[in-house]
């Protein structure tokens, strides 16, 4: 399922009940709330996502490097090819159809040696480059991400990217930038609650339009407060296939 929340600011501790809350692994990009230190109502510091728990994303190491090439760097093309070359290899895993446990040891096999070839060439390249120019910015964002982007390649249960995620806010991305504002707090909130309903939807292969339709018409029609778990898009979609 997918859940969309609206924060009024990019302030850390917008994001800090979500994230501190996740007992499993979370994969981010490189904003640096998450590495935020909170301290609770006991006196206990602790961060939004631990290090031990983050995960990379090597989309966004690559976007950098992309975004250098773009710039006519075309050093930048040698870490977009070791990039590409750690693609092919989880192509081919999922072409054989690896669990997890065999995805761990052909990352192990062959990805890592070439993360470490691709680290080895950023070292070596990143204080001979301008600080202003984007490939310093491309090395120096993978240099931060390093430690949570190769426990990706440690673990065969961990996708290497989150690009799934980013696929799917790419369309209320865009859309914000486009409408800009939302009127007020509330209203931002409540287009969280429909963003919410309707991309759940799509991932059960449901109409929204009937969903929202009906849903709309029980709530005015007076359903209970008690039952409205019912009507949340998993639980209509087990009443509707009955």
């Amino acid at each position: 399922s997918v859940d969309y929340k609206f924060a009024p600011s990019w302030d850390a501790e917008e994001i800090m009940p979500w994230f501190s809350a996740i007992d499993g692994d979370v994969q981010c990009d490189g904003y640096a709330g998450y590495a935020r230190e909170f301290e609770d109502q006991g006196g206990t510091t602790f961060v939004a996502v631990p290090a031990g728990k983050r995960l990379g994303c090597t989309m966004h190491v690559r976007s950098k490097f992309h975004a250098a090439l773009l710039a006519a760097d075309k050093r930048a093309a040698i870490g977009l090819k070791y990039i590409a070359d750690l693609y092919k290899i989880e192509a081919e895993c999922k072409a054989a159809g690896l669990d997890a446990a065999g995805r761990t040891a052909v990352r192990l096999e062959r990805s890592v040696p070439i993360f470490d070839q691709l680290y080895s060439w950023i070292g070596g390249i990143h204080p001979k480059l301008l600080p202003s120019s984007p490939l310093r910015t491309a090395t120096t964002y993978a240099i931060n991400q390093r430690p949570y982007l190769r426990r990706c390649f440690e673990d065969g249960r961990f996708e290497i990217d989150n690009g799934r995620v980013e696929r799917r806010i790419r369309p209320f991305a865009v859309g914000r930038r486009n409408f800009l504002f939302t009127g007020s707090t509330r209203g931002g909130e409540r287009l969280a609650i429909a963003y919410t309903l309707v991309d759940n939807c799509l991932l059960l292969g449901l109409d929204p339009r009937a969903y929202l339709e009906d849903i709309l018409v029980k709530v005015a029609s007076g359903w209970p407060l008690a039952r409205l778990v019912e009507l949340t898009p998993a639980r209509w979609a087990i009443e509707h296939a009955r």
